[in-house]
């Protein structure tokens, strides 16, 4: 195990996860259209690979800790019942995606923002989904072990439950999240959808 660090494009937002490595959880290309949307709200859709797919590694939220400028943390979802996606606003860099209540025991980290080589830091990509709604184009991917993400999810959360290790830095104790959401309206959501 080991320290993992963390850091937007321009450095002002830091974090590190403790005590991980590729055995605390899952690395992952997720295709779906809201990945990919959120990416170019960001103004980031570099970050996506040529087919529209983007880096994730999912583990547990209490190995996270917010190390500098938790002032520039912002949260946005596509829609008022999507996923939470966390960025830093000091460089609109997507950093984290939750759920919008802490229950479930579950952090999406990009992968863009973990510094060092990520095949030694996180280890291999082990499942790739929602390929339908990939970018087309030669050599495309298709799913894989994505049952197997699920599973890592709900037994990541199981044993987090067992071990009392409930803290999220993204949540008050009442589980209401640190920042307000800004929420797309239809009109921007569909601006940022890609189309192909």
């Amino acid at each position: 195990m080991s320290e993992i660090p963390l850091s937007c494009s321009c450095g002002r937002f830091k974090a590190v996860l403790h005590d991980c490595d590729a055995s605390s959880g899952r690395r992952l290309k997720c295709y779906c259209t809201d990945c990919q949307t959120a990416a170019h709200a960001f103004g980031g859709g570099e970050i996506l690979d040529a087919h529209g797919g983007t880096d994730l590694f999912h583990t547990t939220p209490s190995k996270l800790e917010i190390t500098e400028g938790e002032e520039h943390l912002a949260c946005l979802r596509l829609s008022p019942e999507g996923l939470m996606r966390w960025y830093a606003s000091c460089c609109d860099t997507p950093v984290f995606s939750t759920l919008a209540s802490p229950k479930l025991r579950f952090i999406g980290i990009s992968s863009k923002v973990v510094d060092g080589d990520l095949e030694a830091t996180l280890g291999p990509i082990k499942t790739i989904a929602k390929t339908k709604d990939a970018k087309p184009g030669a050599d495309g991917p298709t799913d894989s072990r994505y049952i197997g993400a699920v599973w890592g999810v709900l037994s990541r959360h199981m044993g987090a439950v067992i071990t009392g290790k409930k803290h999220n830095p993204l949540f008050d104790d009442d589980a209401t999240p640190v920042v307000e959401p800004r929420v797309l309206t239809k009109e921007q959501r569909k601006s940022f959808t890609p189309e192909y």
